[in-house]
């Protein structure tokens, strides 16, 4: 396990630096910058979730992050869209891709919510070489980098909480660079709108993450 990877990780003043070649040893965990991201969302699912009856779940759904990362990488990247347009939620998962066209298919993954959303926002895999799976496809496996597609969370409160798996169980996959788009699971909707619930979340991802709102007239 003594294989250096080759990433593209931010520098300095992560928020505005561009990117750089870094090397990560094959066999770390996620940088700390990751790590602190994970922390947000396994707290905020710890504070929804009952888990009286059964509290060694606790670790099963949220393996508990370490102080111990000192390898530091790029800002997890947060795209939000405003509304489920497959024209503008496309050039952005290409421009992000085409941050990453150095990196081979071992080292970069897309990672869908469902099957029924990656059938509706394929990656030309002719164009880049990466791995294509799902949320549950992807578990026991990780990539140096990682694009997550997920739907915009309900404020349903099972939906919720299996919502906040969903993201912590896709976002653990990546150990130096990760980007997530969100966007309204059905086109007539807006993020916006009473039926979901983002705005808790993404304040609490602030500090560790850039956010990126994209309103549909402005792409």
């Amino acid at each position: 396990m003594n294989e250096l990877r080759k990433i593209r990780m931010g520098t300095k003043d992560k928020r505005s630096a561009p990117f750089t070649l870094h090397t990560l040893d094959e066999n770390l965990r996620n940088t700390i910058d990751i790590s602190d991201f994970l922390s947000v969302v396994r707290n905020m699912s710890d504070e929804k979730t009952d888990l009286t009856i059964m509290p060694e779940n606790k670790e099963v759904y949220h393996p508990k992050q370490t102080r111990g990362h000192f390898i530091r990488g790029s800002l997890p990247i947060i795209h939000v869209f405003e509304e489920c347009k497959v024209d503008n939620i496309r050039k952005v998962l290409g421009s992000e891709l085409n941050k990453l066209k150095n990196a081979n298919e071992s080292e970069v993954a897309v990672i869908y919510e469902n099957e029924e959303l990656k059938k509706a926002l394929p990656v030309n895999t002719a164009d880049h070489d990466v791995t294509v799976c799902t949320v549950e496809e992807s578990e026991s496996s990780e990539w140096p980098a990682a694009i997550v597609l997920l739907n915009a969370i309900r404020k349903d409160l099972d939906e919720y909480d299996t919502a906040l798996n969903r993201l912590y169980k896709a976002v653990s996959r990546a150990r130096v660079h990760c980007v997530v788009l969100f966007f309204p699971d059905q086109e007539n909707m807006k993020i916006s709108d009473e039926m979901y619930d983002m705005e808790d979340l993404l304040q609490r991802l602030e500090p560790f993450a850039i956010k990126k709102n994209h309103i549909s007239d402005e792409m």
